[in-house]
């Protein structure tokens, strides 16, 4: 769940879904409205490419992940963060489990993270 403002401090909560498939090779953060129940925002994430191992030509490679599968979550977030600004909205709190890299990575490379408050998720 996350807790976003837009310039005119109208409160809004979100919920983030991550999810990865199979052997962690892709994997997709997912921005829902917690009020609508509707996608704000998606981000996909692939540390391969098919058409690219198989060296097919194509016009566009899916690959959009270099690094270990566990900070595709940590990469997910702090892209939609960051592309948050894009419509003037700003997320200021978010609801995660006990995994620290999320918050560390939303603190770091976010440029307004030292704003940011996790709240522990209890059911987790």
């Amino acid at each position: 769940l996350f807790t976003g403002h837009t310039n005119k401090s109208t409160n809004k909560t979100f919920v983030v879904e991550y999810t990865m498939r199979f052997c962690f090779v892709a994997g997709c953060a997912v921005l829902i409205g917690a009020e609508t129940q509707k996608v704000i925002d998606i981000d996909p994430r692939c540390k391969s490419c098919i058409m690219c191992k198989r060296k097919l030509q194509h016009e566009t490679c899916y690959r959009n992940h270099v690094g270990s599968s566990g900070s595709m979550e940590a990469a997910g977030m702090v892209q939609m963060f960051n592309r948050s600004l894009n419509s003037s909205l700003r997320y200021k709190t978010y609801i995660g489990d006990g995994d620290s890299s999320v918050e560390t990575a939303l603190k770091t490379e976010v440029c307004y993270g030292a704003v940011i408050e996790k709240v522990d998720c209890i059911i987790h």
